[in-house]
């Protein structure tokens, strides 16, 4: 008995295996002659291959990149010394290296003066090759400095007022700190149901910060049936407070030990308006919104909304200039209480 009940249970995978097989196959083939039929102005072949993607990441979940690990403090981050590619039919087909700390590989070695990026994909580069990201691109503006790519793929602000503590922490010479803003960390930065749900195919948590008394304070990582929230009503008024303050203290956090702190609000598509707020949080001379000067329909991959090759050149040519001015201001003197200053 139990051997019939075990050959039964092999011919049915067998039938299940064959089924995918013979339904992908036939997705192929058709696909295949779709390269010569023009469907409504758009190649048959193209949306087949869209179609059979979307199927393969609803049956079998997100693609697995294998850059990233678990992390009790931040959700998840990258593993050190790790690379991965990640396709995307008709969008890109690149390969990302991690290096030994954690950060997306850029040129020249640690030991110098550091320029540290922070932020999520546009600014770590999701969808173009380790040499075309922005960051990497300013290293070539910057060859005294070491340039840090410490962004991650989903990351908030959340995590980079994590990576900030973590960066001034170490005994690394920091001496400038960009945040690659864009309008959706915002609605990363507090409980939404939906963001969680979505971390949660990809088997990642976020971080969970409330704000109490004008200060950020953790709470741990969140729970989505636990935690999540779908209320704009309470959601939005805590997302924005909680991302002001995230920013408030990765400026003054700089400031207690004279870095120079800049917010860079990326090119995206302004449904997540929130230049007015960072404005008034940091000042005219520690923000620039990028949004003004880089038509971001125009450098958008078409597949997922990310930034081109060609956009990552356009933001690194904005901000060349800006970072180069901001690391030449002198660094004010600290004067101790019950001392005169140095005199000229």
């Amino acid at each position: 008995m139990v051997e019939k009940e075990q050959k039964t249970a092999i011919s049915w995978k067998q039938k299940i295996a064959l089924v995918l097989f013979s339904t992908f196959l036939t997705i192929g083939m058709v696909a295949l002659a779709g390269h010569f039929i023009q469907f409504g102005g758009e190649s048959l072949n193209k949306k087949l291959v869209m179609k059979a993607w979307f199927l393969k990441n609803t049956w079998f979940g997100p693609q697995q990149i294998g850059i990233y690990q678990a992390d009790p403090i931040y959700g998840w981050r990258h593993k050190p010394l790790s690379k991965g590619n990640h396709f995307e039919p008709y969008g890109f087909d690149v390969e990302y290296h991690i290096d030994e700390k954690g950060n997306r590989v850029t040129k020249g070695p640690y030991g110098r003066p550091e320029i540290v990026f922070l932020g999520c994909s546009f600014t770590f580069g999701h969808g173009v090759e380790d040499d075309e990201n922005f960051p990497m691109l300013l290293s070539e503006n910057f060859p005294s400095y070491k340039v840090v790519n410490g962004a991650n793929n989903g990351w908030g602000t959340i995590q980079a007022w994590l990576r900030l503590k973590e960066e001034l922490a170490s005994q690394n010479d920091v001496r400038m700190v960009v945040y690659g803003f864009i309008g959706h960390h915002r609605q990363r930065n507090y409980l939404r149901t939906q963001w969680l749900d979505m971390l949660g195919k990809y088997h990642r948590q976020n971080v969970h910060v409330e704000a109490e008394n004008g200060k950020i304070v953790l709470h741990g990582l969140s729970d989505m049936k636990k935690d999540g929230l779908s209320d704009d009503g309470v959601l939005v008024p805590k997302e924005k407070e909680i991302t002001r303050l995230l920013i408030a203290e990765m400026k003054a956090a700089c400031d207690e030990k004279n870095i120079p702190f800049l917010v860079a609000y990326l090119p995206d598509d302004k449904s997540h308006d929130f230049a007015a707020e960072i404005l008034q949080t940091v000042g005219s001379e520690h923000f620039i919104d990028l949004r003004n000067s880089i038509d971001y329909d125009s450098i958008n991959n078409g597949v997922d909304g990310h930034p081109t090759a060609d956009g990552h050149r356009q933001i690194a040519e904005q901000l060349a200039p800006v970072i180069e001015k901001m690391l030449e201001q002198p660094i004010p003197v600290k004067v101790s209480a019950g001392t005169n200053p140095p005199q000229n």
